[in-house]
């Protein structure tokens, strides 16, 4: 019995491509022109074979439909919190757990500096080994890798298609979303 599965989604934003499991998200890629691109790069970035074999369907569990809505919401700039999905981190060392769930911590519309995060996961000279974790990030979005910026506040890297264009978009866009549910 096969108890992964792939669904997609179109936002505003791009198409969402999902590898997940009846309790956990093991995957997700975001911001694509088009459903292959999105899967492609879903199977790239996680390097799992099986996925192949799996059909893309729609969400199958409570939590993944919740997901899925929840994705188009932040795609179309509500302010919408992830730190509650439930995430496959076993293939993670302990450093860069910690890392990923540092980063779940960042507020919507906040940005940190890499240094800053490797002080929050506990190891304040790990700066550089924090970006290499955020690059290979599985699950953007939902660990908002886009929220983590040069020491001097400058955009770095990043790793979904558009790169540094779509990180900004995302900044901005949860700038707009936090300040107008402020008011």
């Amino acid at each position: 019995m096969v108890t992964e599965q792939l669904f997609t989604l179109k936002t505003v934003m791009g198409w969402v491509a999902v590898w997940a499991n009846v309790e956990t998200l093991l995957g997700l890629s975001f911001g694509h022109r088009t459903e292959p691109q999105a899967l492609r790069l879903l199977w790239k970035k996680c390097h799992f074979f099986e996925m192949h074999a799996l059909g893309v369907g729609r969400p199958k569990s409570g939590w993944q439909t919740d997901l899925a809505s929840r994705l188009a919401d932040f795609a179309a700039g509500r302010q919408v919190e992830f730190e509650n999905v439930p995430l496959e981190l076993t293939h993670l060392t302990n450093f860069r757990r910690r890392v990923v769930e540092a980063c779940r911590r960042i507020p919507f519309g906040e940005t940190v500096t890499y240094s800053q995060l490797a002080v929050r996961a506990g190891s304040p000279r790990a700066a550089r080994a924090v970006g290499t974790t955020m690059a290979q990030n599985r699950f953007p979005i939902v660990v908002p890798c886009h929220r983590v910026v040069g020491a001097d506040g400058a955009l770095r890297g990043y790793s979904a298609p558009r790169g540094i264009v779509l990180k900004q978009r995302l900044l901005s866009l949860e700038r707009r979303g936090s300040s107008s549910s402020r008011l």
